[in-house]
């Protein structure tokens, strides 16, 4: 009998394991391909190598938590050790069908134990980003510890200076701490932050609206608005390049800098 009891237990908890692989379900599945979107898992099983073995960390984080607010499976991220390029790594993928990816409390804790995980392992740190910031009900207890959303910028800073590389792919609409630029600016071992502001060409080039360039320097709302820099970086190179998922059509003006 007690041998039964296990097995209906572990068959149980196989079941509950495929339930929380669906993420947000069906519906959050499906929104996303209608969008012409992958879920975080597709996109893991694409960028791994072909026939590789993947391990995934942490899927049953954040179980039974947040009910109040639906549930956050897997703590709406997905960590994944898997072979890219022939080397063993560790990707961290948001999943868009959770609460369109944003930061619970266990979120920032599963990111910081899967960056612990590949700094003491020395794999590689792929971030397949598409996150709406922080969970907004819940944001005073993403921010304050020393194992909540900070340390996860922190530890990109380590892990960087020991030579892990890491790389951030902008895969959604992302926003707040999702989309920041990785562009140095400057050191505050070296200058003061005030000094990093004021004299930085980054920091003066996005002060100035009418550096923009394509139609995001000809458009209207360009004060006020601006385009994610982030995004336009990440798919151009250029942090000062048009707003690539904006689909604004500016009013015409005439040709400034902007146009050439």
């Amino acid at each position: 009998m007690a041998g039964d009891t296990l097995l209906a237990a572990i068959e149980a908890m196989h079941t509950e394991a495929d339930r929380i692989r669906e993420g947000g379900g069906p519906k959050g599945i499906e929104r996303q391909h209608r969008h012409g979107r992958l879920t975080a898992r597709e996109r893991i099983a694409k960028l791994v190598d072909p026939g590789a073995r993947t391990f995934e960390c942490g899927l049953f984080a954040a179980h039974g938590m947040y009910r109040e607010y639906g549930g956050a499976p897997s703590a709406g991220v997905v960590t994944t050790i898997g072979q890219v390029g022939g080397r063993p790594s560790m990707i961290i993928a948001n999943d868009a069908t959770v609460k369109a990816g944003a930061f619970f409390p266990m979120t920032c804790k599963k990111i910081i134990r899967a960056q612990m995980i590949a700094e003491r392992a020395r794999l590689p740190l792929l971030y397949l980003v598409d996150s709406a910031g922080v969970f907004l009900p819940l944001q005073e207890d993403v921010f304050p510890d020393t194992d909540d959303f900070g340390r996860i910028f922190r530890n990109n800073a380590v892990i960087s200076a020991r030579g892990i590389p890491q790389m951030a792919a902008i895969m959604g609409n992302c926003v707040a701490g999702g989309g920041y630029l990785p562009v140095l600016c400057g050191s505050v071992r070296e200058r003061s932050f005030a000094e990093i502001w004021r004299d930085s060409e980054v920091f003066a080039d996005l002060r100035d609206y009418d550096r923009l360039l394509g139609k995001c320097g000809r458009c209207e709302h360009r004060a006020t608005c601006g385009g994610c820099r982030a995004r336009a970086y990440a798919l151009t190179g250029n942090y000062l390049a048009a707003e690539p998922a904006c689909t604004h059509r500016p009013a015409p003006r005439a040709p400034g800098p902007a146009d050439s």
